[in-house]
């Protein structure tokens, strides 16, 4: 599963709703289970709520639920790209800027969901991203782009290179 630079959401649904459209086998997938297993598809339904919920509760979302998306302000809208992103359950995230635009005081919860689904759920996260504070709190290798490889290894090795501080950072890293 993969997040976008840009927003994707359904704007005229809720942030709740949102999280829940991402979420596989929806009972309305299987329709003969509605009528078969009535009991089984509130089930399921209510464990997806809950879920969806407690992901939105990671980003500091969850007061907004039942706030239609497009109302949410853009940095807002890419965290609950990003938690619609991990409602999929998918084993494998390619995350695409996933600070960017979001509000400075929210990306500890960027940072915070990221490090929990690596850690916690065992799930791989492939990042761009081109704030080094995120990419240092969140990654465990690093590779460097400029049309080619520049160099990659741990974040530390990286930021010290100094192609990557003459070509990439400039001067606010060099030492």
């Amino acid at each position: 599963m993969r997040t976008f630079q840009d927003v994707r959401i359904f704007p005229s649904l809720t942030a709740l709703e949102n999280v829940l459209t991402a979420f596989p086998r929806q009972s309305g997938d299987r329709l003969w289970e509605v009528f078969l297993a009535a009991g089984r598809v509130a089930g399921e339904e209510r464990k997806n709520r809950a879920r969806a919920m407690e992901l939105l509760d990671q980003v500091d979302l969850a007061a907004e639920a039942n706030r239609p998306a497009e109302e949410l302000p853009f940095g807002q809208q890419k965290l609950l790209g990003l938690v619609r992103a991990v409602a999929t359950g998918a084993g494998l995230l390619l995350l695409d800027e996933p600070s960017t635009g979001v509000e400075v005081s929210l990306v500890p919860n960027v940072t915070r969901l990221i490090r929990y689904l690596v850690d916690e759920e065992a799930r791989s996260v492939l990042l761009i991203e081109h704030n080094v504070d995120v990419v240092r709190e969140i990654a465990d290798q690093v590779v460097v782009l400029q049309g080619t490889v520049i160099t990659s290894g741990t974040c530390d090795a990286v930021l010290n290179d100094e192609r990557v501080i003459r070509e990439y950072l400039g001067r606010l890293y060099d030492a």
